[in-house]
């Protein structure tokens, strides 16, 4: 059994994900166990270990001593994306809306039947982002299999895998990354939109399809 570990925060899912979709297109006969998990709201309890997680993802020359945070470098972006793109507030309001309604339905969901207030998403923490724009600070898991149709169908008839079980199929995957520092970004070419166009093009399909 070949063990990988992927460590790329929070797109480590992502890349793994990548990888193993590389893993199964190299050998049909492979199923790989993608498993991951992570603990902010047990360990994140204090003031010192939000400081520590600064110190973690900000620089401690150009960016630390200015007052960066997480929160503050993403809203950076955000602006300078909504000014170059042309969104506005109302997207991305319109954007947590749909998933909070999603979750609201979701007995799974850490947003189960909370409903969104206007007062919620006007009351600015950072740029454009209100607090129901941030991500969720809560311990999660996650974890799947992936495999060719051929050999999910023979671990099916062996009664390995349930019948009635759900599948998704994966007819393409990739994942970027861009630099380690947000001083460092030259552009504002995204990471997300650069692996989803490499993933369109593995998988054959047009956006419109």
């Amino acid at each position: 059994i070949g063990c990988h570990m992927v460590d790329l925060g929070g797109a480590s899912v992502g890349g793994a994900l990548h990888q193993a979709y590389s893993l199964v297109a190299s050998d049909p006969n492979a199923v790989v166990l993608v498993a991951a998990a992570d603990v902010p709201k047990s360990v994140f309890k204090q003031v010192s270990d939000l400081k520590r997680l600064t110190e973690t993802v900000c620089h401690k020359e150009y960016e630390i001593d200015y007052g960066a945070t997480l929160i503050a470098l993403y809203a950076l972006l955000a602006e300078r994306q909504m000014s170059e793109s042309g969104i506005t507030l109302e997207h991305h309001i319109d954007i947590v809306k749909h998933f909070r309604k999603n979750a609201i339905n979701n007995p799974r969901a850490f947003q189960f039947e909370k409903e969104l207030t206007d007062k919620q998403l006007n009351r600015p923490l950072a740029g454009p982002y209100s607090t129901p724009m941030i991500a969720i600070v809560t311990d999660h898991a996650f974890a799947t299999l992936i495999t060719s149709e051929k050999k999910k169908q023979e671990l099916i008839d062996k009664g390995i895998l349930k019948k009635d079980s759900q599948h998704i199929f994966l007819a393409g995957a990739s994942h970027a990354v861009h630099a380690e520092y947000f001083y460092q970004k030259k552009f504002m070419a995204s990471p997300a939109a650069i692996a989803s166009e490499r993933a369109f093009a593995l998988s054959g399909f047009a956006r419109e399809d």
